[in-house]
């Protein structure tokens, strides 16, 4: 792939939520996929090791360790250089964004890289809260991780109140009655998960961001969980962001989130130490 900007990539049609509950899926040769990861292959006091923790990093095959190494050992270089390894790098970062653009049904130039969910997310709180102050509210839920959490309580100390959607106990799902309800004209995000990482709950995110769109809020999407389950097109939901973290997606070890071209250009989140795009000068940076 050239080094220049690729070309926009093609969104998914038609796409099918993925279903709240279990339904008949065909056999998955398990064995198979196991092969794949050596990490399955380890045990621990004689015993198959069982690996649960899932939000603490996910285990990664084969091809991913050969990717990441290929790279260290023949591409290992600062972008926008003059001479060959930089300009690989150019490209691969290129590629990545072309296909995580691809992934999210957006424009290449609308992914931004970062080291992790909760720093992206940090790096959007921090934008958007430079316009809120006291008057301003922003809603959350319990059924988040605290990555969708944390980073947005942290604007209470500019004023701004932060309040929670009840959850309905029973089977760990949004009370959606209590969430139009507690939208109001005060309201400036709407800040939920697509899965939850702790119980499974899949939330109607196309709901919910019409809620918020509705009364004039911007939805924030972490869709962490989801991600390596079904399908996402950010232009149909067309939620202010949508953060994506490519280790639980058996990619690469960086984390992704997406947004509009007009966000971005409004509430500049790259100057909160995210680059979106290489720099211009010549070993500018990392990649």
């Amino acid at each position: 792939m050239p080094s220049g900007q690729p070309a926009r990539r093609r969104r998914y049609d038609d796409l099918t939520p993925m279903p709240t509950a279990q339904t008949d899926i065909a056999a998955l040769d398990i064995s198979r996929v196991r092969s794949q990861f050596p990490s399955l292959s380890q045990t621990v006091a004689g015993q198959p090791a069982v690996f649960l923790d899932g939000p603490g990093g996910t285990q990664v095959p084969q091809r991913v360790i050969d990717a990441i190494s290929g790279y260290l050992k023949n591409s290992n270089a600062n972008t926008c250089g003059a001479y060959a390894t930089s300009q690989h790098t150019n490209a691969m970062i290129a590629e990545a964004r072309a296909a995580m653009a691809d992934f999210f049904g957006c424009d290449h130039d609308e992914v931004v890289f970062g080291p992790n969910m909760t720093t992206l997310t940090f790096a959007i709180s921090r934008s958007i809260g430079r316009e809120l102050g006291p008057g301003d509210e922003i809603l959350l839920t319990h059924l988040d991780h605290d990555a969708n959490v944390s980073p947005w309580r942290a604007l209470e100390e500019r004023g701004v109140t932060i309040r929670f959607v009840d959850i309905n106990e029973d089977d760990c799902t949004l009370n959606m009655t209590d969430l139009a309800q507690k939208i109001s004209s005060r309201t400036r995000v709407v800040a939920v998960g697509y899965a939850s990482n702790a119980v499974g709950t899949i939330n109607d995110v196309k709901e919910i961001v019409r809620l918020a769109h509705h009364k004039g809020a911007f939805a924030y999407i972490d869709a962490v969980h989801y991600a390596p389950h079904g399908p996402i097109d950010v232009a149909a939901s067309i939620a202010i962001s949508w953060c994506v973290q490519a280790t639980n997606s058996l990619g690469r070890i960086w984390e992704f989130f997406t947004a509009s071209a007009s966000t971005c250009s409004a509430y500049n989140p790259t100057s909160c130490a995210l680059t979106p795009t290489p720099s211009p000068t010549a070993g500018s940076g990392a990649p």
